[in-house]
């Protein structure tokens, strides 16, 4: 599978002399520009990440989409005139180390590897979305405790009303019935990252089944966000 190029923007990203200190310094150097890599490299902005079918998938600041084979070219150097890449087995060990640490979460799928940085607003800042320690907090495990801020409830995060909407608005115009109440049941059963991404998989497999189908044969919205799980890809329940 060949994965698209997502456009980072140009600009910078923080670092710290206590990283001098800390674990991965330690270790190999691949490690730490592997972790300089997807620290470089996530999105900056949210992205539409485009799929085979007719609908893609959110992929929010701090994340990306990528896979093993895009991350060894990402990381490879020259040594005496001769090009060295890592092998994905070496690679897949350096993110289940940084998994291991909290440094990154990973959820794998048929369509790549969806990696989130821990405490990204910590490297980065972008005043156009307004990214802060609060407003990044749906995005990280850890909930930024060692700042004193505690995470939130994902449902009381406008990040997550910003995301129904954008939900809604990919619902079949016919049929946008009942959208209180469909905003109810969002809200009752997606609570973590990864509702998120099954949620977003469901309607894209949903509204694949119904293209072309008269808006009879259509659930009305509310219906449909009650029972979305049904909807879930058959390989991305089997490995939920």
């Amino acid at each position: 599978m060949i994965l698209p190029s997502l456009i980072i923007p140009g600009g910078f990203a923080k670092s710290y002399r206590k990283e001098l200190d800390s674990e991965i310094w330690l270790m190999s150097p691949l490690y730490h520009r592997v972790w300089y890599w997807l620290r470089m490299n996530v999105q900056y902005e949210t992205f539409l990440f485009p799929t085979q079918g007719k609908f893609g998938i959110w992929v929010l600041p701090g994340q990306r989409i990528t896979s093993l084979q895009q991350i060894a070219e990402g990381v490879k150097w020259v040594e005496w005139g001769k090009e060295k890449v890592p092998n994905k087995k070496t690679i897949s060990a350096i993110l289940e180390w940084l998994t291991g640490r909290e440094m990154v979460t990973l959820e794998s799928n048929s369509k790549g590897t969806l990696i989130t940085i821990t405490n990204w607003h910590i490297y980065n800042k972008n005043s156009k979305e307004k990214v802060t320690a609060e407003s990044n907090a749906p995005y990280t495990r850890t909930g930024h405790k060692e700042e004193g801020i505690e995470r939130k409830d994902l449902k009381e995060e406008p990040v997550l009303s910003d995301f129904f909407e954008k939900l809604w608005k990919a619902y079949p115009p016919k049929r946008r019935d009942g959208k209180k109440a469909a905003r109810r049941h969002f809200m009752a059963s997606v609570k973590t990252e990864k509702d998120k991404m099954m949620i977003n998989l469901a309607l894209g497999s949903y509204l694949n089944h119904v293209e072309g189908k008269d808006s009879q044969f259509i659930k009305n919205g509310s219906t449909w966000f009650n029972n979305w799980q049904d909807w879930i890809p058959e390989e991305e329940s089997d490995a939920a």
